[in-house]
């Protein structure tokens, strides 16, 4: 049975994970990691939120950010 989705709130932080289908790598080449943290940046132009941490890794990667605005999930 799937879980609820989660409420979020107000000045909250969040811990992003994404990991490669059957751990295969997401960041192939060293210029994907320089990509991505291009999308990063890019994200955090058009969206109000705060990137604290991250880690990328070949396979996987790890984002810790913080949300202005917080918002209710429908039960």
């Amino acid at each position: 049975m799937p879980r609820k989705p989660r409420s979020l709130v107000d000045g909250g932080y969040y811990h992003l994970i994404a990991r490669g289908n059957n751990r295969l790598f997401l960041f192939e080449i060293p210029e994907g990691f320089q990509t991505f943290k291009g999308l990063l940046k890019k994200s955090k132009g058009k969206y109000p939120w705060r990137l604290s941490h991250y880690c990328l890794m070949a396979n996987h990667l790890h984002l810790l950010g913080q949300i202005e605005k917080g918002w209710n999930c429908p039960s």
